[in-house]
C-alpha cells in the first residue's frame, strides 16, 4: 500500500436566503424590534449576496430540472448563513408537493466532506484447473487508533486483483497481486499501483510480498488474504540503513511499520444540509439546531432520530399545512 490512504469564516459567505424578501414592511416586522438603518443596509446587502449565490447555483441546472420549482434565498442573522427555500407544487400531482429549507453557503451546516459507508467485504475467488483468480475491493482502514498510524489521505478506494497459476517454471514471478488505489490528498485525486509477488496460495490463505529499496532504507510490504473468511490485511515494515544522510540523522537502524485492514464499502462526499422539509407525509425533516451545533455542523453519521425532530403524520399534508409549517420554520431561523 503505497500512497495513501471548515468552515471558511468569511463574513460575506455566511449568508443564506430563503424568502427573497427585500426589507419592506413585512420583513421589517418579522425581525425582532425592527432594524436600525445601518442594520437594514447590512441585511439588504447580505440578502442580495445570497440571492446572487442562489442564481449562480441555479444557472448550472437545465430548464427541465428547474421546471415547477420556486427558489428564494435570504441571509439568516441567527445562523449566520445563506438559506435557500425550495418549493415544488404540481396542481395535478399532490405527491409532488415539496417544501425544503437548506443551508446554501454552509455557514451553519458543515460543507460536504468524505464519510465512510461500511458494508460486508467479499473476496471473489474463481478456479479453473490450475488457474486461480482472486478479486476484492474496498478501502483501507488502520488497525491502530494511534494518531501516528492514521492515513494522510482524506479518502481511498482499493481494488486488488490476483492471478496464480500452478506449476510455474523456476524463476517465473508472474504469479502476482496488483493493488490499484485511488485516494484524495491536499485537494487532489491520485492513483497508485503496487505489485505483490505471491509467496503462497491456498483457498484459505494467500500471502504476497513486495520489497522496495528507498534512499535510506528498505520497505517490505506483506499482503495477507483469507478468501473464505473475507479478510484482507497489509503490513508495511521499513528498516532504516545503519548509515544515514544528514537529513535523516538519528534514524540509523530504526524500524517502523503500519498495519491496515480492507473494509467493504466506500467513501462518499456528503453532508446533512437541510433544516426543514415538508411534503404530503408531513414535516419529515425538522433539524434540531442545538444538536447539529454540538456536532460542529456534521451529523451525517449521527442517528437521524437524534438530530431530526421531524416525523411522518397519520394523514396526508396539504399545501396549506406545509406553508404554515414553513412560515414557523422561517421565523425560527431568521
Amino acid at each position: 500500500m503505497k500512497g495513501s490512504v471548515g468552515r471558511v469564516a468569511l463574513l460575506v459567505i455566511v449568508a443564506v436566503g430563503i424568502l427573497g424578501l427585500s426589507l419592506d414592511e413585512e420583513a421589517q416586522n418579522a425581525l425582532p424590534n425592527g432594524l436600525a438603518a445601518n442594520e437594514m443596509t447590512f441585511q439588504q446587502d447580505m440578502d442580495a449576496y445570497c440571492t446572487a449565490k442562489l442564481n449562480d447555483s441555479l444557472s448550472k441546472l437545465s430548464a427541465e430540472d428547474k421546471k415547477g420549482e420556486a427558489d428564494r434565498a435570504f441571509f439568516s442573522r441567527k445562523l449566520h448563513t445563506c438559506v435557500q427555500i425550495y418549493e415544488t407544487l404540481n396542481p395535478k400531482d399532490s405527491g409532488a408537493m415539496n417544501y425544503v429549507v437548506s443551508d446554501l453557503t454552509y455557514g451553519f451546516v458543515a460543507p460536504p466532506k468524505w464519510h465512510r459507508t461500511e458494508s460486508d467485504l467479499h473476496v471473489h475467488l474463481s478456479e479453473i484447473r490450475n488457474y486461480h483468480h482472486l478479486y476484492v475491493e474496498g478501502y483501507w482502514v488502520p488497525v491502530s487508533s494511534d494518531p501516528g498510524q492514521q492515513p494522510v489521505a482524506d479518502a481511498n478506494a482499493v481494488k486488488l486483483d490476483c492471478i496464480y497459476t500452478e506449476a510455474k517454471d523456476a524463476g517465473d514471478d508472474s504469479n502476482s497481486c496488483t493493488e490499484t488505489q485511488a485516494y484524495t490528498q491536499l485537494g487532489s485525486i491520485n492513483v497508485d499501483t503496487q505489485t505483490y509477488h505471491i509467496a503462497s496460495w491456498s483457498r484459505d490463505e494467500v500471502i504476497a510480498t513486495d520489497v522496495e529499496r528507498g534512499l535510506s532504507g528498505t520497505t517490505t510490504t506483506t499482503l495477507i488474504i483469507h478468501p473464505k473468511a473475507n479478510e484482507v490485511e497489509v503490513l508495511d515494515r521499513t528498516r532504516m540503513d545503519e548509515k544515514q544522510p544528514s537529513f535523516t540523522k538519528g534514524m540509523e537502524g530504526k524500524s517502523f511499520g503500519d498495519h491496515y485492514e480492507l473494509q467493504g464499502g466506500m467513501y462518499l462526499l456528503d453532508t446533512e444540509g437541510v433544516f426543514f422539509q415538508c411534503d404530503e407525509d408531513g414535516v419529515v425533516i425538522d433539524m434540531r439546531l442545538d444538536i447539529v451545533e454540538k456536532h460542529h455542523g456534521d451529523v451525517v453519521n449521527v442517528p437521524n432520530a437524534e438530530w431530526n425532530a421531524g416525523a411522518k403524520t397519520n394523514h396526508k399534508f396539504t399545501a396549506q399545512e406545509c406553508k404554515v409549517a414553513l412560515q414557523k420554520e422561517l421565523q425560527r431561523i431568521q
